[in-house]
Parts: C-alpha cells; structure tokens; sequence
C-alpha cells in the first residue's frame, strides 16, 4: 500500500506540474502573454511535462485523447519548432 500511495502523490506532482504548464502556455496562445517566458520554453515545459506524465504512467494517450504522431510531434521537439516558425 505504501508504494501505491506513493506512486500516486507522485502522479499528483507530475500532474499538477503539466496542468501548470498548459495553462502558461495555453495562456500564451490565446493572449500572446507569456509571463515574462519565453513562448518556445513555455511549449517546451509543457512537452517535457506531458512526457513525463505519460512516461511515468500517469496518463495514457487514450486518457488524452491523443494519437501517437500527435504525442510523437510534442516530444520530438517538431510540435515546438513548427509553433516558433508561426510567430
């Protein structure tokens, strides 16, 4: 039971750390403020931040609704890189 327990708080910690940096950047898409960041860091820490979330098994790519190329293209650095060339 221990380590139940512990994974879970770790998945709460991993999952409260991407939902913070979705919202940045979210919020970065929508109004253009950024918070003094960078754009391309704020989309960096949210791909860094859903790889860890899935990686560690807090989530799958079903559970968010993603498809595999889609999760791919975040983390590979394409999703970030295609995003700076529209700014």
């Amino acid at each position: 039971c221990e380590d139940e327990a512990k994974e879970v708080s770790e998945c709460a910690a991993i999952t409260a750390d991407f939902t913070s940096s979705m919202n940045a950047f979210n919020t970065y898409l929508e109004t253009g403020d950024s918070g003094g960041e960078d754009g391309k860091d704020l989309c960096e820490n949210y791909a860094s931040s859903l790889q860890e979330m899935v990686d560690e098994g807090c989530m799958s790519l079903s559970d968010l609704e993603m498809e595999q190329e889609e999760y791919n293209m975040i983390v590979d650095g394409t999703f970030c890189s295609l995003l700076s060339l529209m700014n």
